[in-house]
């Protein structure tokens, strides 16, 4: 919900464009760039990667304390010696 509006905004306050005829700052110019890159919008920014690595860090830390408090082998499973000594 916020990501077009703050797109719009920055080219607006970068002088990218405006609801004129396509010309920037006024001039009859347009304005050109070398290349296609405008930075935090192509590629994702240090608030997008460090809230993507907060979430996966909080995700591992509940599935590895999930993990190590739950028992991984079953303590009821009657084909269990049978499937441990089990060869092909």
């Amino acid at each position: 919900m916020i990501k077009p509006g703050a797109l719009h905004t920055a080219h607006e306050l970068a002088g990218h464009g405006h609801h004129g005829g396509g010309h920037a700052e006024g001039h009859g110019d347009v304005v050109e760039h070398a290349s296609h890159f405008v930075s935090g919008f192509t590629l994702p920014g240090l608030i997008e990667i460090g809230v993507f690595i907060g979430f996966l860090c909080a995700f591992l830390y509940v599935v590895y304390t999930r993990l190590a408090s739950a028992p991984l082998v079953s303590q009821r499973d009657p084909y269990l010696a049978e499937s441990i000594h089990h060869h092909v």
